[in-house]
């Protein structure tokens, strides 16, 4: 845990999104992504951007004192794992309409995803929708998981000390925390391999 917590705090470059990162060192350098990209197998480019991003967008603050908070544990993790426990939540919360739109196999195989392990990493309190009624439409309960993935997702950026938020900005593209279905659907698409026909 001791190298993700250096890693979190002092190497920007080892967990930003691509994008994340050209934004913010195609304005700083005032370059193009394509030599930012070539760049970024110069040792000296790499440190002098991850200087500025401590610098200037993390304003040199720094968290070091997770103690055994999962929400804040889980800043730790892969984007993926950060992902999935997000995603594994929102599933929990449509089980029954899962179970009402998917065939003997796919619910199977949903089931495997779903590891005890999984759901202890899962943030404590998600937020509570009421799911008033079963969804029967796949294409609505799509929709309404990554809505419901965008909010958990949003309202745990929002939690989080400012040190760990403003380096969560820059793990995941910025989309991630918006709540357009058509912005959503071209990132989560992946995730849904379990429930398409």
């Amino acid at each position: 845990m001791e190298s993700k917590v250096v890693d979190l705090n002092f190497r920007p470059i080892s967990y930003s999104h691509t994008n994340e990162l050209a934004k913010v060192a195609c304005r700083h350098y005032k370059i193009n992504s394509a030599l930012h990209k070539r760049l970024l197998n110069d040792e000296i480019y790499i440190r002098d951007l991850s200087l500025y991003i401590n610098k200037k967008v993390y304003n040199n603050q720094f968290f070091y004192s997770f103690d055994n908070k999962l929400e804040l544990k889980l800043t730790l993790e892969s984007r993926s794992f950060i992902v999935k426990a997000f995603y594994m939540a929102a599933l929990r919360n449509y089980y029954n309409s899962l179970c009402a739109v998917m065939d003997k196999n796919k619910l199977i195989a949903l089931n495997k995803l779903i590891t005890e392990d999984d759901l202890s990493l899962i943030i404590s309190n998600p937020p509570k929708q009421k799911i008033k009624k079963i969804v029967r439409d796949h294409f609505t309960l799509r929709r309404q998981l990554y809505a419901m993935l965008c909010e958990m997702m949003s309202t745990w950026l929002l939690m989080l000390p400012n040190p760990l938020s403003v380096r969560m900005k820059l793990k995941f593209p910025h989309r991630y925390f918006c709540s357009s279905f058509c912005n959503q659907s071209q990132y989560f698409d992946n995730l849904y391999w379990v429930l398409d026909r």
